[in-house]
């Protein structure tokens, strides 16, 4: 049984652009687009922009991932990078050769525990390098 009092969700919406909805759900939504013009527009909105994706990336869809997008590439280029040996004990040398320009704390002051380098002290002691 249809129930076409049952308010539609913009996901149900989207997944009837998307022909992923049961049939009598599907008809429910027909139902509520033609009694609401607003959703109506929407959903004609992104018909036309499916199918703008489709004929534009459907050849690629079926095509083997490339490598710079697979999981273990992605993960592997996110870690930070391991500092090297230190000059001077709680600090890492972020210098070339070396050259100890720019020092980055691994230990915090409050507990001496180990910590890799921040966001912060990265975007920082590359404006310093600049």
């Amino acid at each position: 049984m249809v129930d076409y009092n049952t308010p539609v969700t913009d996901g149900e919406l989207h997944a009837y652009v998307d022909g992923e909805l049961p049939p009598d759900r599907s008809e429910a939504v027909e139902a509520w687009l033609a009694s609401h013009p607003e959703d109506a527009g929407r959903v004609a909105a992104w018909r036309v922009q499916a199918e703008a994706i489709r004929a534009r990336y459907g050849a690629t869809i079926h095509g083997p991932v490339p490598d710079r997008l697979t999981l273990s590439r992605i993960t592997r280029s996110q870690q930070p990078a391991t500092p090297a040996a230190s000059h001077y004990p709680g600090e890492s040398d972020t210098g070339a050769a070396g050259k100890s320009r720019h020092r980055v704390p691994t230990r915090t002051p409050q507990t001496s525990q180990a910590r890799r380098p921040s966001r912060a002290d990265v975007v920082a002691n590359s404006a310093m390098r600049s």
